[in-house]
C-alpha cells in the first residue's frame, strides 16, 4: 500500500517536470542544437559520480548488516528451540567443543582463552534475542544500534540513535549531489536531487514509524531500509549522471539573443547622449563637465607619456594577433547579419547601421 502511495507521490511531483523537457526538446531541431563542450570541471563531476555509484553498488552487493540471523543461518522469527540449537552449533564450529555449554556467568577453566570476550558477547547477545520484544528491537533498528547505543531505552531512542547514524549517509550524499549541479550542464538537477534525496529520507522514517512489532519479527527491517537506500541513491546519482539540460541554444536562438542585447546598447547609447545634450544646456553643468574632462585628458596625457607604461602595452599588444582578431569578428558580424535577415526577413534597421558605421570608424 505505501509503495502504491510511493510511485503515485513521484509521478505527481515528476510528471510535469519530465513533460516540459519533452515538449522542450520536441519543439527543438537536433541537427540545430549546438552542444555545449565538456569542461574539466564537468568530466570531474562524471567522474565524482561514477565513483559514487560503483561504491554505492559494492556496498549494497558485497556488504550486508551484522545479522545473527544470518550468521546463524536461520529465519528472523525463528522459535526459540531452533535458535538454541543453531546458537550451540556455531559456538561449537567456530570457538571449540569446550563452549558447546557455555554460561557468561559461570566460566570453566577450559573456557578461558583470548577469544573468551566475544564468546561471551555473543552469547549475551543470543539470549537476549531469545525475548520477542528484544528481538523485534533487534531486527528493526539493526545490530550495530543494538549493541552500540548504552544510553538507549525506548524505542524512541532507538529511532533517534538510528537517524542520527543514517544522516551521515545523507550529508554524504547531498554534498557530491550539491558539488555535481552546481555546474551548468547539470544545474536542472539542484532542486529534484535535494527533492528525491529528501523523498528516501522520509521513507526511511515512515517505514521505522509504521513498523510494530509482529511485523519486524517477519524480516530485518533495517537490512530492507538499508538495501533501498543504496538502490534509491544509485538510481539518483545515475540519473543526474546521465541526463544533462536539453536547453542548449539554436543559431538562431543566440543571433536573437545577440541582436536583442545589441538593440538594448543601441538605446542606452541614445539615452546618453540625451542626458549629454540636457547636461550642457546648462552653463553650470556644462562647466563643470568640461572641467571634469579636461582632468581626465590630463590624467591620461600624464600615464601615456609614461615610457614604463608604453612599454608594457606594447608587450602586451604583441601576444595578441590583431589582424586575425579583426578577421574573425568581421566574420562574426555578418554571420550575425546574416542570421538577422534570416530570422527576420529584411535588412538591417538604419539606427543600426548607422551605430555600426560609427563603431568602425571610432
Amino acid at each position: 500500500m505505501f509503495t502504491d502511495f510511493l510511485v503515485n507521490t513521484f509521478l505527481m511531483a515528476g510528471l510535469p517536470f519530465l513533460l516540459n523537457i519533452y515538449l522542450s526538446n520536441k519543439n527543438r531541431r537536433p541537427e540545430d542544437r549546438i552542444n555545449r563542450p565538456k569542461t574539466y570541471v564537468d568530466k570531474l563531476v562524471i567522474v565524482a559520480l561514477i565513483f559514487g555509484i560503483i561504491y554505492e553498488l559494492v556496498t549494497l552487493m558485497f556488504y550486508r548488516p551484522p545479522s545473527v540471523f544470518t550468521t546463524l543461518n536461520i529465519p528472523t522469527d525463528a522459535p526459540n528451540w531452533l535458535f538454541k540449537k543453531n546458537y550451540r552449533e556455531y559456538i561449537v564450529n567456530t570457538y571449540g567443543q569446550e563452549f558447546a555449554s557455555f554460561d557468561p556467568n559461570d566460566l570453566r577453566p577450559n573456557q578461558i582463552t583470548k577469544n573468551l570476550e566475544d564468546v561471551r558477547k555473543f552469547a549475551t547477545l543470543c539470549k537476549e534475542l531469545e525475548e520477542p520484544g528484544k528481538r523485534a528491537t533487534y531486527l528493526k533498528y539493526g545490530e550495530n544500534t543494538y549493541t552500540q547505543c548504552s544510553w538507549c531505552e525506548s524505542d524512541n531512542d532507538y529511532f533517534v540513535f538510528t537517524i542520527s547514524r543514517s544522516s551521515f549517509n545523507y550529508i554524504y550524499i547531498l554534498a557530491l549531489l550539491g558539488a555535481a549541479t552546481s555546474t551548468t550542464r547539470k544545474n536542472i538537477w539542484r532542486f529534484w536531487s535535494v527533492t528525491l534525496v529528501a523523498g528516501v529520507a522520509l521513507y526511511e522514517v515512515f517505514m521505522y514509524i509504521t513498523s510494530n512489532e509482529v511485523n519486524a519479527l517477519k524480516k530485518s527491517l533495517y537490512e530492507e531500509i538499508d538495501y533501498s537506500r543504496h538502490g534509491l541513491f544509485i538510481i539518483i546519482m545515475a540519473l543526474v549522471c546521465i541526463f544533462d539540460r536539453s536547453d542548449e541554444k539554436t543559431n538562431e536562438e543566440l543571433s536573437q539573443e545577440i541582436i536583442d542585447r545589441t538593440i538594448a546598447m543601441i538605446n542606452r547609447t541614445q539615452a546618453t547622449e540625451l542626458c549629454s545634450v540636457a547636461t550642457l544646456t546648462d552653463s553650470n553643468l556644462r562647466k563643470m563637465f568640461i572641467d571634469y574632462y579636461e582632468k581626465k585628458e590630463v590624467e591620461k596625457s600624464v600615464v601615456f607619456s609614461s615610457q614604463e607604461y608604453n612599454d608594457v602595452r606594447l608587450q602586451i599588444i604583441s601576444k595578441y594577433n590583431l589582424e586575425k582578431m579583426i578577421e574573425n569578428s568581421s566574420m562574426m558580424a555578418e554571420n550575425i547579419m546574416n542570421n538577422y535577415r534570416k530570422l527576420t526577413s529584411k535588412e538591417i534597421p538604419p539606427k543600426a547601421k548607422k551605430e555600426e558605421n560609427k563603431s568602425e570608424a571610432s
